[in-house]
C-alpha cells in the first residue's frame, strides 16, 4: 500500500480527518452530537470488539475444524454486523493460505 498515493495520503492525514468529524459533530449537534457521536460511539465500538474477541471464542458453533478455538457465535454476529462469525473467517484465511493466493491484484 506504500507504492498508493491515496493510502499514504489517509495514513499521513488521519490525525485531521478525527478532528474534521468531531467539528462537525460539533457543528452539527453542539455538545450533545459530539458526546453521543464522538465519545459513546468509541467506547460502544469498543465494547462490541471486545465482546466479538470474548465470546467468539468462547461460546458458540464451529462450522470447520480449524484447530483453534474461534466459534460462530450469533449473538456477537448481531450486535458487530456479522464480525461474531469468527471461525469462518479463520477457515476462509487457511484456504487462501494453503491454496497459495495472492492478493498481488489489490495492490
Amino acid at each position: 500500500m506504500e507504492s498508493q498515493a491515496w493510502y499514504r495520503w489517509i495514513r499521513d492525514t488521519y490525525p485531521w480527518h478525527v478532528v474534521a468529524q468531531l467539528v462537525a459533530l460539533f457543528a452539527f449537534g453542539g455538545l450533545g452530537g459530539l458526546v453521543w457521536g464522538g465519545a459513546l460511539r468509541l467506547v460502544w465500538v469498543y465494547h462490541i470488539t471486545w465482546f466479538v474477541n470474548s465470546a467468539s471464542h468462547c461460546w458458540g458453533s464451529q462450522s470447520y475444524n480449524t484447530g483453534d478455538l474461534s466459534r460462530n457465535n450469533w449473538c456477537a454476529a448481531r450486535s458487530s454486523i456479522s464480525r461474531g462469525s469468527c471461525g469462518n473467517g479463520y477457515m476462509l484465511l487457511a484456504e487462501m493460505q494453503s491454496a497459495r493466493t495472492t492478493c498481488a491484484h489489490y495492490a
